[in-house]
């Protein structure tokens, strides 16, 4: 006999619910990085003037531009071009720790005779208040220091180095230095700051003397007159003494 299947009663189906279409914002693009700062100035503003180095007697020309700068450190915006552009209002400013240099190489030996630095009381803890120069007869690695110089206060103006033991003498270069290198290192600041501000940066040597004493070139400066006039110095420090002679 046949049996019939009782046929199987199921629950009504759920409502599937209603879905909300997404609407997806409008595509965009992403936006740019952030600049680096820089020194804002008003171009409407005049510039103001940046006063004459006090160099003393003796006419001087100013032969930083034939150098490769390099600085130890610098603030994003405030690099070491701003030793360069002539404007009081703009400094190069490191960024990082104690002491902070500043490198000029030069391709040849240059005649150097003074050495100044434009400072500004008003960047307080940033001037600095002990200051090393070194030299190098060779390059970068055989520096050695000829002058150090310390400051009781902050002070706006001109701080020359000169590289002769008196300035009001009779000009006549005894002293000068024939160096492919030259340093400025900021050992201390006042008030105990880490970081250091320079206004501005500029390395002279004497108006009759060769730019760039070459080697090479008979003319301008004889090799043995050259290596004469590079070591025949009155120096005292026990470093200079030790490379005064071939040995």
């Amino acid at each position: 006999a046949l049996v019939m299947a009782t046929p199987l009663k199921l629950p009504p189906l759920a409502p599937s619910p209603v879905r909300t279409p997404v609407v997806e914002p409008p595509w965009s693009p992403p936006p740019p990085p952030p600049k680096q700062q820089q020194q804002q100035h008003d171009s409407s503003a005049p510039q103001p003037l940046l006063p004459p180095v006090p160099l003393g007697t003796g006419r001087r020309r100013e032969i930083g531009g034939l150098g490769y700068w390099i600085a130890s450190s610098a603030k994003p915006g405030y690099g070491v071009e701003c030793l360069r552009n002539n404007r009081p209002d703009t400094y190069w400013q490191s960024d990082g720790a104690l002491p902070h240099c500043v490198t000029v190489l030069f391709q040849r030996q240059v005649v150097l005779s003074d050495v100044a630095v434009y400072l500004d009381a008003t960047d307080d803890s940033y001037t600095p208040c002990k200051l090393s120069l070194s030299v190098g007869l060779l390059a970068a690695h055989d520096l050695q220091e000829v002058k150090l110089v310390e400051t009781e206060a902050p002070t706006t103006g001109w701080l020359v180095i000169h590289l002769r033991p008196d300035a009001e003498e009779d000009d006549c270069g005894e002293n000068d230095v024939a160096c492919c290198a030259v340093q400025l290192q900021v050992i201390a600041n006042h008030h105990n700051g880490v970081d250091t501000r320079v206004r501005q940066l500029r390395l002279f040597c004497r108006e009759d003397a060769p730019a760039l004493a070459t080697l090479a070139d008979a003319d301008a400066l004889a090799a043995d007159a050259l290596l004469r006039h590079a070591l025949a110095r009155p120096w005292t420090s026990q470093q200079f003494l030790a490379h005064s002679c071939i040995r």
